[in-house]
């Protein structure tokens, strides 16, 4: 497996993780705990940094929803978008295209038809408020 495949599958587990979180109605830092396996520093890093993080991450996301509520997606549109958006605020070690790209390839994955293009629309609009917000300071 390169490199490219370990992240991919990192962050199918990290998306999981979030996932699981929700639906059992658990913290997010509960699900690394309960987990079976280890988790990678990568997966660790980024289901804690999207659980200190949350409240932040739903505000950009729910900012660029047009005609849509945070709360009414799918569970796994909203998880992927979470990770994602965590990804595009903080993690240096990430371009926002792999962020966005890798985004939209889990959502063609595992959710519905359409998710894959809403997702990248919807990260687009985050992408250009952060870099418009960016050439401010």
């Amino acid at each position: 497996m390169d490199n490219v495949e370990i992240r991919r599958a990192e962050r199918e587990r990290i998306m999981s993780l979030l996932y699981q979180a929700e639906i059992l109605k658990i913290p997010i830092k509960e699900t690394l705990t309960r987990s079976e396996v280890p988790e990678s520093d990568f997966v660790s890093q980024r289901v804690l940094g999207v659980d200190h993080h949350l409240e932040e991450i739903d505000s950009m996301c729910s900012k660029h929803l047009t005609n849509w509520e945070l709360g009414r997606l799918p569970s796994l549109d909203r998880n992927i978008l979470r990770l994602s958006i965590y990804e595009l605020i903080h993690c240096s070690d990430v371009t926002p295209a792999i962020a966005i790209s890798e985004a939209v390839e889990l959502a063609k994955t595992f959710s519905t038809e359409d998710s894959g293009r809403f997702i990248n629309g919807v990260l687009a609009e985050v992408q250009r408020d952060l870099e418009s917000h960016a050439c401010e300071t």
